[in-house]
């Protein structure tokens, strides 16, 4: 069946703004954001292979920075390379790259299949993406706040009022993408399987926060002459530390600890808490224009 999209999207499909040959609504369409995702996704996961299972894209960052010292002569390639190690660990793990693509991908392949489509469908598939990071995130931040005693990260001052406020406007899309489908003749799936997955990703949450096994604390000295040391709940592959957390600065040192099945507890969490809003995302026709029931 061939539906409209609703205002004001039916409007910008029929949008027609092109410069020197260049089709500027194609930007407003999810084919090719697909072809993008896709391609985050095989970059990323080439960079995860390469780099190694903590790798992150601020080594990529790193040797981005220190290229042009190099042909410069400041540099050598041995300097940059040894430079782009000490960010292994700290920063954006290319795991997060290929798990929200592969999200995006495919539930703008489903719109696209029970005909969402043009910019209704990208937005949607926008929304739902960022939704589902904002919800990891603040997760995240708050156990993290509590199991860590790093009450910086939920003051929104300095570099981390960016992170913070990035986050609630992923959350306060989310938020839109809801009252749209609620307001539409689409709904969510609301069954036994959604309560299985809330169940697991809960549990997969209780895991990683009450970790059973050994792990390598980490100790770290402040400015002030005492210590911090990690607690067991919640433990990190990269503990960001507040050196001085009596001042007005929300500012954290990256601290790197390698420990592989705790980082395979952040990668899973991520992989059943993507899926979990991808099923979610999965709306229903629940009646046409005429009231007919179509689920």
């Amino acid at each position: 069946m061939n539906m409209e999209s609703p205002p004001p999207f039916n409007k910008i499909d029929k949008l027609n703004f092109t410069l020197k040959g260049y089709d500027f609504t194609s930007l407003l369409r999810p084919d090719g954001w697909r072809k993008y995702s896709l391609l985050l996704v095989i970059v990323s996961g080439l960079g995860w292979i390469f780099f190694g299972y903590d790798g992150c894209y601020d080594q990529i960052e790193m040797f981005g920075k220190t290229l042009p010292l190099i042909f410069a002569g400041t540099k050598t390639w041995a300097e940059t390379f040894s430079l782009m190690e000490t960010r292994y660990g700290i920063g954006t793990h290319f795991s997060a790259g290929v798990i929200y693509g592969l999200l995006f991908y495919a539930i703008s392949k489903y719109y696209e299949k029970i005909d969402i489509k043009g910019s209704l469908n990208l937005t949607f598939s926008i929304l739902l993406t960022v939704f589902s990071i904002s919800i990891f995130e603040f997760s995240w931040m708050s156990s993290y706040y509590w199991a860590q005693q790093q009450f910086w990260v939920l003051v929104p001052l300095t570099k981390q009022a960016s992170i913070l406020y990035q986050n609630l406007l992923f959350l306060t899309g989310g938020v839109f993408l809801i009252l749209f489908v609620v307001g539409s003749p689409y709904r969510f799936r609301i069954n036994k399987k959604l309560g299985v997955l809330i169940l697991l990703s809960i549990s997969v949450w209780g895991f990683w926060y009450f970790y059973p096994l050994p792990i390598n604390h980490l100790t770290v000295d402040l400015a002030d002459g005492t210590q911090w040391t990690s607690s067991p709940y919640f433990p990190q592959t990269m503990y960001t530390i507040d050196l001085a957390p009596w001042d007005n600065d929300a500012v954290g040192e990256p601290f790197f600890v390698e420990d592989n099945i705790v980082h395979t507890a952040n990668t899973v969490m991520k992989i059943v808490w993507a899926y979990t809003f991808f099923y979610v995302g999965k709306v229903v026709l629940t009646k046409n224009k005429r009231g007919i029931i179509k689920s």
